[in-house]
C-alpha cells in the first residue's frame, strides 16, 4: 500500500470489543460516514476549497 495516493482502509478494527452486539449496523455507518469525509476532501480539491465540513 505504500506509494498510493487516496489510499483509504476502513473497517471494523475501530471497535474495542464485539462481544456482545452484533456490529454491522455501525460497521456501515463508519463506512457511510468515512465515505462522505473522502467524497467531500476530494471535491474540495478539485475546486480548490477548504474542505468537508
Amino acid at each position: 500500500m505504500w506509494g498510493h495516493e487516496n489510499l483509504h482502509v476502513v473497517d471494523g478494527s475501530l471497535h474495542v470489543t464485539n462481544g456482545g452486539v452484533n456490529p454491522v449496523l455501525t460497521i456501515l455507518a463508519l463506512a457511510y460516514r468515512v465515505s462522505r469525509h473522502v467524497a467531500g476532501r476530494m471535491s474540495a480539491e478539485e475546486t480548490g476549497t477548504s474542505g468537508p465540513p
